[in-house]
């Protein structure tokens, strides 16, 4: 089964590597790229750090090196990540922003937290832990840049045909997925899109709609569990 994935090419190899376990064969056009920014984290001690993507932790790594500091990441892969980097008090989060709001509500109440964040972004996070009082400074440590493949590009990811289907992981992806597909509608096909959230397949284009399929939970894993049991084949 051959999956387009369209995340920028560092966390695409990432993903590629994970859905080849599975027997599925990833196909890579990155529609979109990562600038990292460079500012400085602000005055003070940080008790708690809470990451959103790894795409924040070089950054985190060179500001606020682990020291044993409580670190709280979105979801799996990010908390994975973290370790990687030498974070030993790593917690992760149920997959999205809710549910790391809520985990930092019950565990870091009272205590200064520094959000490495990402643009753009939606501003869930920040306000569930607005409206429950704590201490948080936001810091926007990379952007997500959408772009548009050649047809040179679009032809060798695809090779002789259509992918059998698509992974959506954010809501720009499907956004920009939308863009791609009013310019080659006709090489992309007509394949099942699967959208880690009901957020990222509103972000789908309507008329395209009718094909999301959408993972029960908004983990990775609950994803390709969706994608195999769907057992997408060529038309």
């Amino acid at each position: 089964m051959r999956v387009l994935l369209l995340r920028e090419e560092t966390r695409a190899a990432e993903t590629a590597t994970e859905l080849r376990v599975h027997g599925l064969t990833p196909l890579l056009l990155p529609l979109e790229t990562v600038e990292m920014l460079s500012p400085e984290p602000g005055e003070g001690r940080f008790d708690v750090l809470a990451v959103t993507s790894a795409h924040a932790l070089p950054w985190l790594h060179r500001h606020c090196p682990p020291d044993g500091r409580a670190l709280f990441a979105v979801g799996a892969a990010t908390a994975a990540a973290a370790k990687r980097l030498g974070y030993a008090d790593v917690t992760a989060a149920g997959g999205n922003a809710a549910a790391l709001a809520g985990l930092l509500v019950q565990r870091a109440g009272g205590r200064r937290i520094l959000y490495a964040a990402g643009l753009p972004r939606r501003p869930d996070l920040e306000s569930a832990l607005a409206q429950a009082g704590l201490d948080v400074a936001t810091v926007d440590v990379y952007r997500v840049v959408s772009r548009q493949p050649s047809t040179g590009e679009v032809e060798a990811a695809l090779g002789d045909r259509p992918a059998d289907c698509v992974m959506l992981l954010s809501a720009g992806q499907a956004e920009a997925y939308g863009r791609l597909y009013a310019r080659f509608g006709d090489r992309l096909g007509a394949g099942p899109l699967f959208c880690l959230s009901e957020r990222i397949a509103a972000a789908v284009p309507p008329s395209l709609r009718h094909n999301c399929v959408v993972s029960p939970i908004s983990t990775m894993d609950s994803l390709v569990d969706a994608m195999l049991r769907y057992r997408c084949t060529p038309p």
